[in-house]
């Protein structure tokens, strides 16, 4: 395998930067999986993994909640969620966007693989 000049690595920043640009762009219509069902975690075993897509922001805050506090204190679970937004942005994400996901030609871009966990 070749390795790639300052240059190139640049060059396919630059892209991999427009398409999260682009993904930034798409609406949701829940926060789950990009099929509009559950997120799909498979680091969580099964019984903490959300049933359903959420509604809301604050929807969303409310499973992490719960899903600290089985874990957590609850002075520690309220230390993190004050931190989160109520009303954040929702965007779409990859969620496994790593170095062998992305499909370089040379130092072009030429796909994005592995959507499993893709969603909002």
């Amino acid at each position: 395998m070749d390795s790639m000049t300052t240059t190139q690595l640049d060059h396919v920043a630059d892209q991999s930067k427009a398409i999260l640009s682009r993904m930034a762009t798409i609406k949701p219509k829940t926060l789950g999986s990009v099929t509009g069902g559950p997120y799909l975690n498979f680091f969580f075993p099964n019984y903490i993994s959300p049933k359903h897509a959420f509604a809301t922001v604050g929807e969303f805050n409310d499973h992490i909640r719960w899903l600290l506090m089985l874990f957590c204190t609850e002075k520690f679970t309220e230390s993190v969620l004050c931190r989160f937004p109520r009303n954040a942005a929702i965007r779409f994400a990859h969620a496994d966007l790593l170095p062998r996901n992305i499909i370089v030609n040379g130092s072009t871009v030429t796909g994005i693989i592995d959507w499993a966990t893709a969603g909002f």
